[in-house]
């Protein structure tokens, strides 16, 4: 009996370690679950917005398109960045709004308009001239003005906003307008004026170069 008792403590000592050394990995497991967003919709209710899409949008740009050039224009819908690219972007801003001691509130996505061109202006090929699409844009709240804004990393290596940025080269502009007008017109902004950093990328959080095109044929 004394035997008998002994092997059913140690039977159940080990089942109780086992159980022991399992929970850390069930706990993990547990807390590695991700819970949808509040903000996932239906697949009829992204039916319904596509659909309200082809019906108010579409027409109106082919027609614009229609009288600006004759021929055949086809509009985007859709805007696509590779999943890795997403990735990494998000963990791209996140590193440099903590290194700038800010933290990043929202991304916007602002519509665009491709130039009607085979390059951008730095060079990069333009995959769908004149076709609409996307770039991104991180903001923080600024306690100041209690809003949110779009925001870069100075030179300084600190936020600024590129509100402020905005304002600073129409002001520029305009002063360039009054010295020299054929130079303001032909570049908008005279070269000696633009500020430097953010102009040519440097310290943008901007993401762009997406990838569009025309009705995807296997969706909606």
């Amino acid at each position: 009996m004394a035997l008998c008792g002994s092997v059913c403590l140690f039977l159940s000592s080990c089942n109780t370690q086992g159980k022991n050394e399992n929970a850390p990995a069930e706990n993990a497991a547990k807390e590695a679950t991700v819970q949808p967003p509040k903000d996932l919709i239906s697949l009829k209710e992204a039916k319904r917005l596509y659909d309200g899409y082809s019906i108010n949008r579409v027409p109106i740009i082919e027609a614009y398109e229609a009288k600006r050039d004759p021929q055949e224009f086809v509009v985007a819908r859709y805007a696509a960045f590779d999943f890795e690219t997403i990735r990494q972007y998000v963990s791209y801003v996140e590193q440099e709004a903590n290194k700038a001691g800010v933290e990043v509130e929202s991304l916007r996505f602002y519509f665009g308009n491709n130039p009607n061109s085979p390059t951008y202006p730095n060079g990069r090929q333009v995959v769908h001239p004149r076709q609409n699409g996307i770039f991104i844009l991180p903001t923080l709240v600024n306690a100041e003005r209690d809003q949110e804004f779009g925001f870069y990393i100075g030179s300084d290596g600190k936020a600024q906003l590129i509100r402020d940025w905005s304002a600073n080269l129409k002001g520029q502009a305009d002063l360039g307008s009054k010295s020299n007008p054929r130079t303001a017109e032909a570049s908008l902004v005279p070269i000696s004026l633009l500020p430097s950093p953010i102009y040519q990328g440097d310290g943008s959080l901007i993401l762009n170069y997406s990838q569009g095109g025309p009705p995807p044929p296997d969706d909606f």
